[in-house]
């Protein structure tokens, strides 16, 4: 995510001519964003889809930018700086690093899933840039609940660092010990950020960003489809990949299992 401050760009950027690159057979979409309000199930839908689809891969910003960091001064210095206290990045940093991303997508095919981004207007209006330098399609995908449902699902999330070490997707509780991860035994967490003050600001933060972002999604004549994120979670599931099947074209359906 970003902060709606700064404008320096972190990470150099290609020029403006497009570029030339040999690939293979391209798909109908090459970039499906999923967004979505804290506790909608984004984390839950992007592994079903990534479970499925042996093409897709899947952009999530503060990973990539870690990940860019190990390499890259400027990134790391950045992040470093960052003091946003939800956790996003700077403007620059951000749209920058989402452009490496897609650039590095277009030379290696397939779809590449891009989770909770774009999260403002801004970073929507620079990936429609660069789609459009690189020759990319692409659509959104939208989970939504109401705000009750999205809090208390938050409250009742616990994560296991242990089969999980990015803290994600909620563990699957042990029926007799509700602490206790059901699949591998260790102790479950609450992760910070889902603290009661800090996701209601989190979803206050989502409220105010995603009208613009969907109009500068809207505006440019791409796909925006919205699915109902408030039902069980193998309904959401199916749902979420119904919506990317008629965008990315897939073939197959989805199996459930595993996701209740």
């Amino acid at each position: 995510m970003t902060t709606k401050g700064g404008s320096g760009d972190a990470v150099p950027r290609t020029g403006s001519r497009p570029l030339t690159l040999s690939r293979g057979k391209r798909t109908s979409v090459d970039v499906v964003a999923l967004l979505g309000p804290p506790g909608s199930g984004k984390s839950t839908v992007a592994a079903a889809l990534t479970a499925e689809r042996r093409d897709l891969r899947t952009f999530r910003l503060r990973e990539f930018a870690q990940e860019q960091a190990r390499t890259d001064r400027a990134v790391a210095m950045a992040l470093a700086n960052s003091r946003d206290a939800l956790g996003w990045l700077p403007d620059g940093l951000a749209t920058g690093l989402a452009r490496r991303a897609l650039e590095g997508h277009v030379r290696h095919g397939g779809v590449l899933l891009m989770e909770s981004y774009p999260g403002i207007h801004l970073q929507a209006a620079c990936l429609l840039d660069d789609m459009k330098r690189l020759g990319c399609t692409g659509g959104v995908i939208e989970l939504t609940a109401p705000e009750p449902v999205l809090l208390h699902r938050i409250e009742r999330r616990l994560v296991c660092s242990a089969c999980d070490p990015q803290r994600r997707r909620p563990a699957q509780l042990d029926p007799e010990k509700p602490d206790t991860c059901a699949s591998c035994g260790a102790a479950l967490q609450r992760r910070p950020n889902d603290a009661r003050t800090v996701a209601e600001r989190r979803l206050a933060r989502y409220r105010q960003c995603i009208p613009r972002t969907r109009a500068s999604w809207q505006s440019s004549g791409l796909d925006w489809r919205t699915v109902d994120a408030d039902q069980d979670e193998p309904l959401v599931v199916t749902a979420a990949f119904s919506a990317f099947r008629s965008l990315a074209g897939v073939p197959s359906t989805i199996s459930t299992k595993g996701h209740a």
